[in-house]
């Protein structure tokens, strides 16, 4: 959990990463980008390779800061946390992790870079995100205008596609949650 360097793809994610590729082939991709974590940039590496878009890095959709919780397992922090973890659970707009960040400086970070990469790009751009599962979470809650509570009220599984859409007023919309290419 968390921002832990040297954890690559296993061979399960690679395969289902190449399921990815292959929906977004043929799909005319302009841009591409990617958290800097090794996990993502080789997940957005493959996909990259696939729709011929060469990766930028964008810091605003690092992996969550879980400070002092960072490589534990979730049953670790339950037990070792629990008090922590309830106010996580139940108030994760504000509670920062001791040592991390909350899930709205989450929110506001990725937020930040998705407006960044839509006020630079021209009406009809078709980009790609990798990033990592409570960052999508946070970006689709915010453009859905719903709080970041509902977080476990639906599924953002890894090496899966959420789609949001915008109109030439720049309204956005979610397309699709979690949708797993064969």
């Amino acid at each position: 959990m968390g921002r832990m360097s040297g954890i690559p793809l296993t061979e399960e994610g690679r395969d289902s990463v190449e399921g990815i590729s292959r929906y977004f082939r043929g799909k005319n991709i302009d841009k591409v980008y990617t958290s800097p974590l090794e996990r993502t940039l080789e997940t957005c590496l493959i996909i990259s390779k696939a729709v011929g878009v060469k990766p930028i890095k964008e810091a605003g959709f690092i992996e969550t800061n879980y400070g002092e919780w960072t490589g534990l397992e979730f049953s670790e922090i339950q037990s070792k946390y629990s008090s922590k973890w309830k106010k996580w659970e139940e108030t994760p707009a504000d509670f920062k992790v001791p040592g991390g960040e909350s899930l709205l400086d989450v929110q506001k970070r990725a937020m930040e870079a998705f407006y960044k990469i839509v006020s630079d790009s021209k009406p009809h751009t078709k980009v790609i995100v990798v990033s990592h599962v409570d960052v999508i979470k946070s970006l689709i809650l915010e453009i859905l205008g719903a709080p970041l509570s509902l977080r476990g009220k639906f599924d953002v599984g890894l090496a899966s596609i959420s789609k949001v859409v915008s109109d030439p007023k720049r309204n956005y919309r979610v397309s699709f949650i979690n949708n797993k290419p064969s």
